[in-house]
């Protein structure tokens, strides 16, 4: 699972909801699918997309850079 997956994963975990409620108060339609596509690793989530839905949450979306 993509980094930016497993941290949405995270956020998730941290409400302490159902998924149903938890794309409610990300504001999304019950009828789309594509927070349980990214919740499941099934579609990768972007970087720009995470820092939107961090900043729905009101969350700090801190990145470390590591070059290998």
């Amino acid at each position: 699972m993509k980094e930016t997956n497993q941290v949405l994963w995270k956020l998730f975990m941290e409400q302490n909801c159902s998924q149903k409620e938890f794309i409610r108060r990300l504001g999304y339609a019950k009828s789309n699918g594509a927070i349980s596509r990214w919740l499941s690793g099934q579609d990768d989530l972007s970087l720009g997309k995470l820092e939107k839905l961090c900043a729905i949450l009101n969350k700090e979306l801190i990145i470390n850079l590591i070059v290998k």
